[in-house]
């Protein structure tokens, strides 16, 4: 399906709308993704380390002078009004801005293309992998490595801890493949499989792997016969992918401790399930959320070390524990309209990609860090009439 362009009816106006809308934004976004990734490798750059949290107020700063240039009463300004309000509540009760400025982004993300988001978060990160990995391998950042229980060696590539690589490899793999769609060659996808196969001959970080290949795997049954997606029972899964995995895994987390088979399950998840049972045990669920410090996040420093091991790994669990039933709900709810719309307009690659990105989610946190997961970016796309958008985000392709 082709790519919308902008309504033209001046020159000027078209010129200064483009502006506004693509390039401010994405001029917050690239410095959010700079300067957040940075934060964690090895680099410790001094201007970002010294001022991390002026900066990430510079990030707002930027939206919120995009909003008032743009501003106008209509439909999008009252959900827009409702997840402004929201997002002040949960970062007021969990003391996390993070949240208040994602949502910054994702609200105005909702007139921008996010073929170009995508580019934007694909160069940004391919660019300081590989320049970390490079001054890794070569002495010129320290050379950290990690031991699995087995003594196997886990390589932290110049990142802070050793998953981090792998993970950014995986999102830039869903990216790439959101941009090329059907144009992705099979030479492609083989260089995609070969860069995630031998991150995690460095990392041993298995479920940025598993999503990898069946993204992959995906890709080339699509691109043998894309008619499968409109099978029932695959769009059900599709459209309601999100919400089914958040149920599982936190039912399964909720029930660890009464069923023995899934204290295997939890060996295999690498404790996962037994942390997520602790932090609902122990703090429950809020609508809001609530002021916890999940302590593991930068497993592997000195300061960690010192503390109680309690970081929730999947992020539907840690959400609805750390940010509220809220979040989880607008989330998950969003997504599945966001999938509909996908399949609707025959959005195909990007639907599937979503799918695989709501797996990683069952044990990963990614899901609602925007430096990693460029995706939460497309709820932005809920807060305007498509009928009346002329730059409708989900038209990438």
């Amino acid at each position: 399906m082709e790519e919308k362009e902008f309504s033209k009816p001046q020159v000027k106006e078209k010129s200064l709308h483009f502006f506004l809308n693509n390039y401010l934004f994405l001029s917050g976004f690239l410095i959010w993704c700079i300067v957040n990734i940075l934060h964690n490798t090895l680099w410790h750059v001094s201007i970002i380390e010294s001022n991390l949290n002026i900066l990430k107020w510079i990030c707002l700063a930027i939206l919120v002078v995009k909003e008032c240039i743009n501003i106008r009463i209509d439909y999008s300004m009252i959900s827009v009004l409702l997840v402004s309000i929201s997002a002040v509540i949960i970062t007021y009760t969990t003391k996390d801005i993070s949240i208040l400025i994602t949502a910054a982004f994702i609200i105005e993300s909702r007139n921008v293309n996010f073929k170009d988001i995508l580019k934007v978060y694909t160069l940004v990160t391919v660019v300081i992998l590989i320049v970390t990995m490079y001054a890794s391998k070569h002495g010129i950042l320290e050379t950290q490595y990690f031991l699995k229980s087995n003594g196997t060696p886990r390589y932290g590539l110049g990142f802070i801890y050793t998953t981090y690589s792998s993970q950014w490899l995986f999102f830039i793999s869903a990216a790439w493949i959101s941009i090329r769609t059907k144009k992705i060659t099979l030479l492609e996808l083989l260089i995609i499989l070969g860069a995630n196969i031998y991150l995690y001959t460095q990392t041993i970080t298995i479920n940025p792997l598993l999503c990898s290949l069946i993204l992959i795997f995906l890709v080339i049954i699509l691109k043998l016969d894309d008619k499968f997606i409109e099978n029932k029972f695959i769009k059900f899964l599709g459209d309601n992918t999100f919400i089914i995995w958040a149920i599982v895994i936190i039912l399964l987390t909720a029930l660890y401790n009464r069923f023995g088979i899934l204290k295997v399950v939890d060996k295999l998840v690498s404790n996962r399930l037994r942390l997520g049972n602790s932090g609902l045990t122990e703090y429950g669920i809020s609508f809001f959320g609530q002021d916890i410090v999940l302590s593991g996040s930068t497993f592997g420093l000195l300061e960690v070390l010192q503390t109680k091991y309690n970081y929730i790994d999947s992020a539907y669990v840690q959400i609805i524990v750390k940010y509220g039933l809220i979040l989880l709900l607008y989330i998950t709810l969003g997504f599945r309209n966001v999938q509909k719309k996908l399949r609707v307009e025959k959005n195909y690659y990007l639907y599937i990609v979503l799918v695989v990105v709501s797996l990683q989610a069952i044990l990963d946190p990614q899901l609602i860090i925007l430096y990693y997961n460029p995706f939460i970016l497309l709820l932005g796309s809920l807060l305007i009439k498509q009928e009346v958008n002329t730059n409708d985000m989900l038209r990438i392709n």
